[in-house]
């Protein structure tokens, strides 16, 4: 008679078994824990990257548009300010009052000039002063484009809103004109955002004047380190035009070990 031998596990070959699968499965779960979330920082901190470098270019753009000598720093309640006027379209005048005020005056058209040209006018502004104090190189109002071809062909003629007109402290020796915005602002706050203000008018000092509510101004930032924006100014010499230099740190949100510092250098235009 043939015995049958039954096979089966005991107990304790269970339970190792039972343990050995958890370590396993408590490793898997790590692993795949910290691969996820590796890539969830990885993603936030390209994202931070990006906003950085879109804030900083943001600024950057403007002060590359803007008229000679109108770029400057300023405080307002503490915080780090930069202030510049923007050029709107530029051109070549044929003459300008200066002796006496004027109604208007003939210029070359336009690039692609169209009839609906307006801004300030802005000739010969020499100095931060020139931009800013009153009667000097910038109209006190507001001038608007003819249609090509008045008051002949490839001119036009630009009007001021207001007679008598404005007559202007020098001429450019150029002959260089330009119509340009109210000056816009880039300032920083308590909250570690970055705002954009405009439409608060010309003033020799800024620091009360910008709109701290409504819709001149524009949210750029919001995760910015508190203080840390900052502007460097380097005025120009003989080898080179003059630097603005931007730097701000960006933090990562829900995080205050985490930061990117970023910076960067635009050269201004330094001819009126």
């Amino acid at each position: 008679m043939i015995k049958k031998v039954v096979r089966g596990f005991t107990l304790i070959e269970l339970v190792m078994v039972i343990v050995v699968l958890g370590i396993l499965a408590a490793g898997s779960v790590k692993f795949i824990a910290f691969s996820a979330q590796g890539l969830v920082d990885t993603t936030e901190r390209q994202a931070l990257a990006s906003s950085a470098t879109i804030a900083i270019e943001k600024v950057m753009r403007e002060v590359r548009r803007a008229l000679p000598n109108s770029v400057r720093k300023f405080t307002d309640s503490g915080y780090e300010c930069i202030e510049m006027v923007p050029i709107l379209y530029s051109s070549e005048y044929i003459s300008i009052p200066t002796a006496s005020a004027a109604i208007s005056f003939d210029s070359i058209k336009f690039v692609n000039g169209d009839g609906t040209e307006a801004g300030y006018v802005a000739v010969y502004p020499d100095s931060l002063g020139s931009v800013y104090d009153a009667n000097q190189s910038i109209s006190s109002m507001t001038a608007t484009a003819s249609a090509v071809g008045v008051p002949s062909a490839d001119l036009q003629r630009i009007t001021f809103s207001t007679a008598p007109g404005y007559r202007f402290p020098t001429d450019s020796p150029r002959k260089r004109f330009y119509l340009v915005s109210q000056p816009i602002s880039f300032c920083d706050d308590a909250n570690g955002r970055l705002w954009r203000y405009q439409n608060y008018g010309f003033h020799s000092d800024s620091s009360s004047s910008i709109p701290t509510v409504g819709s001149n101004r524009t949210l750029i930032a919001d995760s910015l380190k508190p203080n840390s924006l900052s502007f460097n100014i380097q005025p120009a010499q003989l080898q080179r035009n003059a630097v603005v230099r931007m730097t701000v740190v960006i933090a990562r949100p829900n995080s205050t070990t985490e930061f990117i510092d970023i910076s960067q250098e635009v050269q201004l235009r330094n001819v009126p």
